[in-house]
């Protein structure tokens, strides 16, 4: 059982977190070793203007633990980071999605499912309403 919490997991993904203009490819080699096999590289493209520093409390469920992240600087900015724990008890990260910019976060847009997250509220989605 490893000791890290993922908290703790999530701190240091963050100080690691790419800035604008670096390599996504760099970066996701620097960082894979906490990154979950269901992690999506184009998570890495949401990066910070500054440096990501405020986060929330954890909200745990079963082994899944998420967390709001945002910059201290831009603090209505938010990003879900969404981690679980793997069968050896590691913490690794999942996501880490920005807020919907068409439904803040809701996953509802004009009554109907948000198209442009997916309804999930948070990252891009292909959805089409039929």
């Amino acid at each position: 059982m490893h000791s890290d919490s993922a908290r703790d997991v999530l701190l240091w993904l963050l100080a690691a977190w790419p800035r604008r203009g670096d390599s996504v490819d760099v970066a996701f080699n620097g960082l894979a070793q906490k990154l979950d096999p269901a992690f999506e590289k184009s998570d890495l493209a949401n990066t910070p203007s500054g440096s990501f520093d405020r986060v929330s409390r954890e909200l745990r469920v079963g082994d899944m633990a998420k967390f709001v992240v945002s910059e201290a600087a831009d603090p209505e900015s938010l990003s879900l980071a969404v981690l679980r724990r793997d069968s050896s008890g590691r913490w690794k990260l999942v996501s880490f999605k920005f807020q919907c910019v068409s439904c803040f976060g809701s996953g509802v847009l004009n009554g109907e499912p948000c198209d442009t997250c997916g309804a999930s509220g948070w990252g891009l989605q292909d959805g089409q309403l039929i």
